[in-house]
């Protein structure tokens, strides 16, 4: 599928995640829907992004800019597209929030403003799988939360949402997902 394609499924739903992370289930009360959390070392990656500042409600117009920038500066994808918010929406003025659009590309690759090169540099994470039906109220954040703060480990940066397979024309089935949330290991501290 031609990366603007996918794109344009990907970002059609990924204002409609929510934050959902040794394999623990974790489910929502008010919900059916569980999500497994598992921690996880990754490898830095290079990505291009587009940065904004403002309400999600700019999504959409953020999407185009990104993937005709995308298109016009012929960017290749490494991998699967992703949001990466950089502070919390309960607490931060809508016109406040920091978010960009990012893609994994090579490392090397050029690009022209508006899109930066940036790096993924959070090796430790808590990874969270969902699939299918997955529009899981804000009410599962205090129980991921819970479970980083018992196995001793700090959230330390953004929070990153991607789309791992096509989910088709019907964007109620958002398909399979992780959300990153990067960690740092805070067992050495005594209690």
């Amino acid at each position: 599928m031609e990366t603007s394609q996918y794109f344009l499924k990907f970002l059609a739903i990924a204002l409609c995640l929510s934050l959902s992370c040794d394999k623990v289930d974790l489910k929502d009360e008010n919900s059916q829907v569980k999500v497994k959390l598992s921690l996880q070392n990754l490898s830095k990656f290079t990505y291009v992004a587009i940065r904004h500042t403002g309400p999600y409600e700019d999504f959409d117009l953020l999407k185009e800019e990104f993937l005709y920038e995308i298109k016009n500066q012929q960017i290749i994808s490494t991998g699967p597209p992703f949001v990466v918010y950089y502070n919390n929406p309960e607490n931060t003025k809508p016109n406040d929030l920091h978010w960009e659009i990012g893609l994994p590309t090579a490392e090397g690759t050029m690009v022209k403003e508006p899109l930066v090169l940036k790096n993924w540099v959070y090796e430790k994470i808590a990874k969270v799988e969902k699939d299918e039906e997955m529009l899981i109220t804000q009410n599962i954040y205090p129980l991921i939360f819970e479970q980083i703060s018992e196995k001793k480990l700090t959230y330390q940066g953004p929070t990153a949402v991607r789309i791992l397979n096509d989910i088709g024309n019907d964007t109620s089935q958002i398909g399979k997902t992780e959300i990153w949330i990067p960690l740092v290991d805070n067992s050495h501290l005594a209690d």
